[in-house]
């Protein structure tokens, strides 16, 4: 049991969820509102989703996790297959399971899913699954970076909005999930770092692997700005400026900046190894961009 959870890989669902359902909340207009049964339908498909992605993402990222000595709790992998504690075809069992049971949910409920919520749904599950499985492979060919960015920012979002009945031609939504993408990217680009001899040597081609460890650490810093600049547009165009608002954009700021000299100062070794303290730095940046749309709501005139 153990070893499962380890590959389920807990740690990365959460903000998934919240992106969801700030999505779900927006569209329904308050958590009252909210329609119980299309958002515990989406919650859980989400859930068997990223189940499916992260025990392939094992599978077809073993020729690199084998040889990665730079891995962490948010790099290289679960562990369990290097490590022995489920074989390959357990880890495709589970998989394959997850994906029946998403299917098999998403059927027995499709009088909840609109036409536009099977296109998200779909997309979003050949995104998340492709992002290493061939023939797609995003994130061996160098596209893996954005594909998180829209399955974990952008999708989520408007799964739960068109699930509460939001139009998909609606830019509301698509506003709301910018911030949230741009914020994961820095996450995502940091996190090739220390994978990126490993990844090198098994054929794989991240960002940081293609372009060079600074390049990364540039667009990384580059993409914190983008997503608390994004975040501005998009709350004051919903909310005006109010102290609420202000308070928020500050410690975002302060955040940001901190990520941002921290991710300078990794330029200036260029060295693989573990940072750890630097990647939840950066992941817990993401959490702003989803905390003050959820914590406010939607404004009256949405």
């Amino acid at each position: 049991m153990s070893a499962w959870l380890a590959a389920l890989r807990l740690q990365f669902y959460p903000m998934v969820w919240a992106a969801y359902l700030m999505g779900a909340l927006y569209a329904a207009g308050t958590w009252s509102a909210i329609a119980i049964g299309p958002a515990m339908l989406g919650l859980i498909l989400l859930f068997l989703l990223e189940a499916a992605t992260v025990f392939v993402n094992d599978l077809y990222d073993f020729p690199s996790d084998r040889r990665n000595t730079h891995y962490g709790p948010f790099t290289g992998g679960s562990r369990v297959l290097v490590e022995g504690r489920l074989t390959p075809a357990d880890l495709r069992q589970g998989a394959l399971l997850a994906l029946c049971a998403a299917a098999s949910l998403a059927i027995a409920g499709h009088s909840l899913l609109s036409p536009a919520a099977w296109i998200v749904l779909v997309a979003l599950a050949g995104l998340a699954i492709g992002y290493t499985l061939p023939p797609l492979a995003l994130s061996w060919r160098t596209w893996g970076e954005l594909d998180v960015a829209l399955t974990n920012g952008v999708a989520p979002v408007i799964l739960g909005w068109l699930l509460q009945g939001g139009s998909l031609a609606s830019p509301t939504p698509w506003a709301l999930a910018l911030p949230i993408a741009c914020s994961i990217l820095p996450a995502i680009l940091l996190a090739s770092l220390p994978d990126r001899e490993a990844d090198a040597a098994a054929g794989k081609h991240t960002f940081a692997v293609r372009f060079g460890v600074t390049p990364a650490i540039r667009w990384a810093q580059g993409v914190v700005g983008i997503a608390w600049t994004a975040a501005l547009m998009v709350w004051s165009a919903c909310y005006g400026l109010s102290i609420s608002l202000t308070t928020a954009l500050l410690a975002a700021a302060i955040h940001g900046a901190a990520l941002w000299r921290a991710a300078g100062r990794l330029r200036q070794r260029l060295i693989a190894r573990r940072m750890d303290a630097t990647l939840m730095l950066a992941l817990s940046y993401i959490p702003w961009f989803v905390a003050f749309p959820l914590l406010v709501g939607p404004p009256a005139t949405i």
